[in-house]
C-alpha cells in the first residue's frame, strides 16, 4: 500500500487535489491497520488459538481487507481518469508523463491482483471444508505474489523508460555537440555556385 501511494501520490495530486491532503493521513493510518491481523495471529501462536481469537482475526482481516480495498478504488480511479485524460489532452503526452502513463498502468493491473486476492479471503471463508479453504488461500497468496511482480515490472519498465530517455538525451547532445564544432569552422571567402 505504502509503496503504490509513494508512486500514485503525484498523479492522484493532479486528479482529486482536494482529496490529497486527507489521503496523506490516511495512508499511514490504513498502514497500520493492515499489520493488525499479523499482531492478532502472533497473539494466537502464542496464546493458544481459541475461537474468540480466530473471531478477531477473522475480523480484523476483513477491516484491513475493505481498506485495502477501497485504498485500491480510489488509486485506480484516479489512474483510470489520469490515463483518460493523458489520451485526450496532447500536452500531457510528453516524456515526462510517461513515467505517469507506466505508473497508472501497473498501479491498475497490481490493483485488480490485490483486489482478486481479497475477494478470495472472503471467498475462503466460506468454504466449510478445510482442503477448499487451503486450495483457495493457495490460489490468494498467488494473487498477491503475481501484485508483487507486477510492482517489480513497473519499476523495470520505469527504469527502461529512463535509460531510453537518458540515450535520447545523449544522443541530442552529442549532435548538438557535432554541429556546433561544425558550424565554429572558418567559413570560406570563395562561394560555390548552385
Amino acid at each position: 500500500m505504502w509503496y503504490t501511494w509513494l508512486r500514485a501520490e503525484a498523479i492522484f495530486d493532479i486528479v482529486f487535489p482536494k482529496l490529497l491532503p486527507f489521503m496523506r493521513i490516511m495512508v499511514p493510518v490504513a498502514t497500520v491497520v493492515l499489520y493488525v491481523p499479523s499482531v492478532v495471529a502472533v497473539i494466537a501462536a502464542v496464546t493458544g488459538s481459541s475461537s474468540v481469537l480466530t473471531a478477531v482475526s477473522h475480523l480484523t482481516m476483513a477491516v484491513s481487507s475493505l481498506l485495502l480495498l477501497l485504498f485500491d478504488v480510489t488509486v485506480c480511479v484516479s489512474f483510470s481518469l489520469y490515463l483518460r485524460k493523458a489520451n485526450a489532452t496532447i500536452g500531457l503526452l510528453d516524456s515526462q508523463n510517461d513515467r505517469f502513463r507506466i505508473t497508472c498502468f501497473y498501479g491498475l493491473v497490481t490493483s485488480l491482483f490485490e483486489g482478486l486476492s481479497v475477494f478470495g479471503y472472503v471467498f475462503a471463508l466460506t468454504r466449510v471444508s478445510f482442503l477448499e479453504y487451503q486450495t483457495i488461500m493457495v490460489v490468494v497468496r498467488a494473487l498477491v505474489l503475481c501484485g508483487y511482480c507486477t510492482l517489480v515490472l513497473l519499476k523495470v519498465a520505469l527504469h527502461r523508460q529512463k535509460e531510453a530517455r537518458r540515450a535520447v538525451r545523449t544522443i541530442s547532445t552529442g549532435h548538438s555537440t557535432y554541429s556546433s564544432r561544425f558550424s565554429s569552422l572558418p567559413r570560406s571567402k570563395t562561394s560555390v555556385p548552385v
